[in-house]
């Protein structure tokens, strides 16, 4: 991407440029590198066309990997609901569902 033209007389040009990797760049072109030089679409450096559902479980995947920051005790809920529901706790969980 061009940041700047300095015009040095008539017959040359310096440019200064960012790279592909955005570092800034310059260099003195003469009406010689005419010929060399092509137009390129500006274009952004990013694009919205992932997947979204991919997104999604990248997004949570990340909140669960940070959770532990906000509360310390997550892991202690993460680990209980892995765990196998006990009688009681099926049946506390029918009679909510009933109720509603």
């Amino acid at each position: 991407m061009v940041e700047k033209v300095d015009f040095c007389g008539t017959d040359a040009a310096q440019v200064i440029y960012r790279d592909g990797a955005g570092i800034v760049r310059e260099k003195v072109l003469y009406r010689a590198d005419e010929d060399n030089l092509k137009v390129v679409e500006a274009a952004m450096p990013w694009s919205f066309d992932a997947d979204g559902d991919l997104l999604r479980l990248a997004s949570e995947a990340y909140r669960i990997r940070l959770a532990h920051i906000f509360d310390p005790v997550v892991a202690l809920g993460e680990s209980y609901r892995l765990q196998e529901a006990k009688k009681h706790q099926k049946r506390t969980r029918t009679r909510a569902k009933k109720k509603n």
